[in-house]
């Protein structure tokens, strides 16, 4: 701790500032959120994964 410096605003990162900055593709269960513009590939994935009998979560 001898080499340390006082911390400053500067020091701590804000996190985004955009829903959009969070993660690409995410989709947040916020009103603004146009989560049906992904309803298709959403449904296809699904689709796949059941018809490869693979494991898939779907969080409702």
């Amino acid at each position: 701790m001898a080499n340390s410096s006082p911390l400053c605003r500067e020091d701590f990162d804000g996190g985004p500032i955009s829903l959009d900055l969070i993660e690409p593709h995410l989709y947040l269960d916020l009103t603004k959120e146009d989560i049906l513009q992904s309803l298709e590939s959403c449904t296809e994935f699904i689709a796949d994964a059941v018809e490869k009998e693979e494991n898939i979560l779907v969080h409702w």
